[in-house]
């Protein structure tokens, strides 16, 4: 990747304008300011909104590395778990920031959760280290099958569990849960059917709860005796914007055990009945027993993603480049070595087209998993190889060093063979290449996947195709609002760009800004942000909707992970502190 401007700008104490591009910058499509100096970017650095927003963000993640490395992505419950695809943001931040212990800890968890689960590849999402303790069936009414998802938990959401009473006054009932940690209050209640008038009521905090999946208890403020074998219900109800997930199996053949309704308060408010589920729930009537089950880094989601190997594999290669020998790259390399040999290798690379297929690309378009060959992956993957190939050059492992870089070229061949495109006579990077023929089918929009080589710092074709991809991306994709210039994260052949941003790309494209010293443009991100985050963490996003914007997910560690990594070296070339 091109580094940076600021040192041949440092005695210059200007930052030209996009009309003035240093380096072969790209011009800013549509109207722009005025230049901006180095100072105008400096000052808007050490305002009190963005000195805090970056201070209050960063010590936010520097927080949630736990003692092992686990690290929560989100603080507002919206996501569950540990996303190692995140460990590439933390660790690129921590490398600008001197936080190497941090790195090591967060690469450490990750390569622990892969081998305790017994896995050839990196998991999607993984929970805590914990003990869960099972309720036992038997003695008390249990439903144990915790297998599937069975209704949602939030506001506008809820669901019943159908039973026949058991003899004897019912204390508490528990339910299998995906906890997120929000300040929702979720309340259960017994009633003899879902609208009636509770008969006993129970609540619990779900901020008070640790997040992933738990047997959560619900201790009723009073024992309720019920008719024992007749049809009574129990009910969830949650007053929380984020949702829960109650899971649950099949119904089985326990005749006391019926099976779940869903209830949604909306726009087509009701009930509807699931006959072919049950949740997983048990009842006590002073009788309960639990047996422990140790849980080592338990698996939330099993989805292959290679992108989000990728960036574990490139963010351990690049820590080790940084350190040199460690007893930690010692008892690690091989497990990250054959992370290597099987991210650049089939199944995963196309033997007709020979770029890495990313069957589960989690993308904002539509937002859903894309089957494709991405410029994402694609940049991932080829940063990972040649980090890789400098330690197996460093520990002399020659055969290593060979394979990885003859990958690496293979790669750039066929980055240049099939993921570009030409443009008004300039190459620029594809978004995806989907395998819908033998060749792959070009997908002609654009959007922050085509941002993705400033993160990764490498780029398979070279600088200009960069600068004419983001001129492209720019040329249709820049929007203003209410003042605001900002890039949609989206573009589209039949409509106007997206009016909705990411963290991360904010971050991404304020690096590449830096880089080409685009004063304008940086410009424009940062005061975006100031008029648009108005929480003290940096946003996961915003949309624009109803004359307002609207922030998701404070806090994300992936977003938040790379908006850090671009600010620290924005002002580490402005001379400021990034710790």
């Amino acid at each position: 990747m091109r580094e940076p401007f600021m040192r041949a700008l440092v005695g210059v104490g200007i930052l030209i304008g996009l009309a003035g591009p240093v380096r072969g910058a790209i011009g800013l499509a549509g109207p722009v300011h005025g230049a901006v100096t180095r100072e105008q970017i400096k000052a808007r650095l050490t305002s009190d909104f963005h000195q805090n927003l970056y201070r209050q963000t960063y010590q936010s993640l520097l927080r949630r590395v736990e003692p092992d490395g686990f690290f929560q992505e989100s603080v507002t419950g919206a996501y569950l778990g540990m996303y190692p695809r995140t460990v590439g943001a933390l660790v690129s931040l921590f490398l600008e920031t001197g936080e190497l212990e941090r790195s090591e800890r967060l690469l450490d968890c990750v390569l622990k959760a892969t081998e305790a689960n017994r896995m050839e590849r990196i998991p999607h999402v993984f929970d805590r280290s914990h003990t869960e303790w099972d309720p036992v069936p038997g003695r008390s009414l249990v439903q144990p099958g915790k297998g599937e998802w069975t209704f949602r938990l939030r506001q506008d959401w809820g669901g019943s569990q159908h039973f026949k009473a058991p003899a004897g006054p019912i204390k508490a009932a528990e339910f299998y849960l995906a906890v997120k940690g929000t300040t929702a209050t979720l309340t259960l209640t017994i009633r003899k059917e879902n609208e009636s008038a509770p008969l006993a009521t129970a609540r619990v905090q779900s901020a008070r709860m640790p997040n992933g999946r738990r047997w959560v208890r619900f201790d009723f403020e009073r024992p309720v005796t019920l008719s024992e074998g007749a049809p009574y219900v129990l009910r969830l109800d949650s007053d929380g914007k984020e949702g829960q997930t109650v899971y649950g199996a099949p119904v089985g053949a326990d005749p006391r055990i019926g099976a779940v309704s869903i209830h949604h308060v909306g726009a087509q408010p009701g009930w509807t009945d699931q006959p072919a589920l049950a949740a997983a729930f048990a009842l006590d009537t002073g009788r309960l027993t639990h047996v422990a089950r140790p849980l080592v880094y338990p698996v939330l989601s099993s989805v292959d993603q290679v992108d989000g190997q990728a960036h574990v594999i490139m963010a351990w290669a690049r820590l080790a480049q940084r350190r040199g020998a460690t007893a930690f790259e010692e008892r690690t390399y091989p497990l990250v070595a054959k992370l290597m040999d099987r991210t650049s290798d089939e199944p995963y690379v196309s033997p007709i087209v020979h770029l890495v297929r990313n069957n589960a690309l989690e993308h904002s378009r539509e937002t859903r998993f894309w089957d494709a060959y991405d410029l994402l992956t694609q940049s991932f993957v080829g940063a990972a190889l040649e980090a890789m190939a400098d330690v197996a050059r460093r520990r002399g492992d020659g055969p290593h060093t060979a394979l990885w870089r003859e990958r690496l070229g293979h790669l750039r061949q066929a980055m240049a063979a099939k993921l570009v495109r030409r443009v008004d006579g300039r190459t620029v990077y594809l978004e995806m290449l989907l395998p819908d023929s033998n060749q792959g089918v070009p997908y002609l929009g654009m959007s922050w996947v085509n941002l993705s080589p400033v993160a990764a710092q490498w780029e398979g074709l070279g600088c200009q195709v960069l600068r004419d991809t983001v001129a492209q991306y720019r040329k249709s994709g820049l929007v203003q609002i209410g003042g605001l210039t900002i890039l949609g994260f989206e573009t589209y052949a039949d409509k106007p760009p997206a009016k909705e941003v990411l963290g991360k790309a904010l971050g991404w494209e304020l690096d590449y800004a830096r880089q080409e010293g685009e004063g304008e443009r940086m410009a424009q991100i940062l005061d975006f942000l100031q008029a648009v985050n108005d929480n003290p963490l940096i946003m996961e996003g915003a949309f624009f909707e109803g004359g307002r914007w609207t922030l998701k997910d404070p806090g994300n560690g992936e977003q938040a992970g790379w908006y850090c990594w671009a600010m620290a070296r924005l002002r580490k070339a402005m001379g400021l502190p990034v710790d």
